[in-house]
């Protein structure tokens, strides 16, 4: 079942794009601030990476529908601004303090952002998934580390060889279509 947005805490009853906690909020009772982080840090490390592999999808009308669906961190009700409220709240709200703040999430409406950013996970996962399934995956830029001499400096170095190959193929490809 899907609801909007809380109020205070409680699911509304009109359909949106939030999904319901019902039935995870037993489970997290008893949870420490620092389990809460932890969650929280897990959920938008997940979110990064099905970001990056969104942008990977062969098929750009199906990346761009995932893209649409994710949204902007300044639209309210999508998952991008839900990820964009549990960064704040981890940057902000924990991890600007020595030591760390875990208390912060004591809030009910913080606990509240992290298990919203975990259900629209469940729901992006799959999205993800099918569409690499059906369309595949595109070719990620080589990089290489590369350890400067006489520092601890690490420089990551991309091999832009085969991009650029391909941009020049489709492009040579595109003037001998016209």
């Amino acid at each position: 079942m899907v609801f909007t947005r809380r109020s205070f805490g409680r699911p509304g009853f009109l359909a949106g794009p939030f999904r319901s906690t019902l039935g995870r909020g037993r489970m997290a009772l008893g949870q420490t601030g620092l389990e809460w982080y932890q969650r929280a840090k897990r959920a938008m490390a997940q979110f990064r990476d099905l970001v990056a592999r969104t942008n990977r999808i062969a098929n750009k009308t199906a990346r761009e529908a995932i893209f649409e669906w994710i949204g902007s961190p300044t639209v309210d009700g999508t998952i991008s601004e839900r990820y964009a409220a549990v960064e704040a709240d981890v940057l902000y709200d924990v991890e600007a303090y020595t030591p760390y703040n875990y208390n912060a999430y004591q809030l009910e409406r913080r606990q509240n952002r992290v298990e919203d950013l975990e259900g629209f996970l469940e729901d992006l996962q799959p999205k993800v998934q099918d569409a690499e399934r059906l369309y595949g995956i595109l070719p990620a830029p080589e990089t290489k580390v590369v350890i400067q001499p006489g520092t601890t400096t690490v420089v990551k170095e991309t091999d832009w060889t085969a991009i650029a190959l391909a941009a020049a193929g489709a492009l040579v490809v595109g003037i001998a279509l016209s």
